[in-house]
């Protein structure tokens, strides 16, 4: 990193970009994921479509993403889009359970839509079944043994094929950890501030749904935006910016050439405002004594010569 940005001023963006505007960006993070992606018709229609018959009211995912310490609890639909993010919290005392009933489920979930769980959340859907406006059918769970009762043929079917169903959001989770070193289980994740990694877990999984919507609408990427996937990507050389410069000195207009663009702009201005310009404005320089104020004269119309004064003292 320090070859191209100083620590302190790469602290300074990250600073500025994840603690000062921290509420604001997961604001609009949130929004994004909610609203750009995914809505009701979509996940409707797209669960009659492509769901097997069983499971064709289906409309969302839930499960739990643990990353080394930390569990997040992350909705997606039937596009594989992920449109809802739990806060992160430590795992340690932050069940399945308790989180779903913390994120407000309720709050996202349309009455018409029928999200898929594993076992772990049986006691937070008795909850939201008994204290909010959502109802037993937009849930779906495995089937679970009860005490001494084994389950029959037909439940050990239903749950193979629901297991098989649900697994999709697995894929997603190896998605996330594939793309973000940091969002995946291979280091202890360090943070003084859990909500910074909760932002930063947001922002990737924003990041992959782009990814994926891009995949799906067969959208074209040029060569320029897919230079920085390669190993050996480097920033714009010393020759680049050398180049650069180069072309800027190429443009830099004399002084006469500033003062004819100047009445073009001021013709143009005059029109756009329905005004009439004199005749003569075309001049308007000629009276100016530009030779008393920048030691220059007029050697014909078309050009002008510059005197350098130098005083040796």
């Amino acid at each position: 990193m320090e070859d191209f940005i100083p620590k302190s001023s790469f602290y300074d963006i990250y600073r500025e970009f994840y603690i000062k505007k921290q509420e604001k960006l997961n604001k609009i993070v949130n929004y994004a994921l909610e609203f750009l992606f995914s809505n009701v018709k979509i996940r409707l229609l797209t669960a009659k479509l492509l769901n097997p018959e069983l499971f064709s009211h289906v409309t969302l995912y839930l499960d739990g993403h643990d990353t080394r310490g930390f569990r997040t609890q992350v909705a997606i639909d039937i596009n594989n889009m992920i449109i809802f993010v739990s806060d992160s919290k430590p795992c340690k005392h932050n069940t399945d359970d308790k989180m779903l009933i913390e994120m407000n489920i309720d709050k996202k979930l349309n009455n018409l839509e029928c999200i898929a769980l594993d076992g772990g959340y049986l006691n937070s859907i008795k909850y939201l079944i008994e204290n909010t406006n959502l109802n037993i059918y937009n849930f779906i769970f495995p089937i679970r043994k009860q005490i001494n009762i084994d389950l029959n043929n037909n439940e050990i079917d239903y749950n193979l094929k629901f297991g098989g169903f649900r697994s999709k959001i697995e894929k997603i989770f190896a998605d996330i950890g594939d793309n973000f070193k940091r969002l995946n289980n291979e280091k202890p994740i360090k943070t003084s501030d859990i909500k910074i990694f909760n932002i930063q877990y947001k922002i990737g999984c924003l990041l992959l749904n782009i990814k994926k919507f891009v995949q799906l609408s067969n959208m074209e990427i040029q060569n320029e935006h897919q230079k920085w996937l390669h190993n050996d990507f480097d920033f714009p050389s010393s020759q680049f910016n050398n180049n650069i410069n180069h072309n800027i000195v190429d443009i830099i207009p004399t002084i006469k050439e500033k003062i004819d663009n100047s009445n073009t702009l001021k013709i143009l201005q005059e029109q756009f405002l329905g005004l009439k310009m004199n005749d003569n404005s075309s001049h308007i320089y000629e009276n100016i004594n530009i030779a008393e104020d920048n030691n220059m004269e007029f050697v014909n119309d078309d050009s002008y010569e510059i005197e350098c004064i130098l005083d040796h003292k």
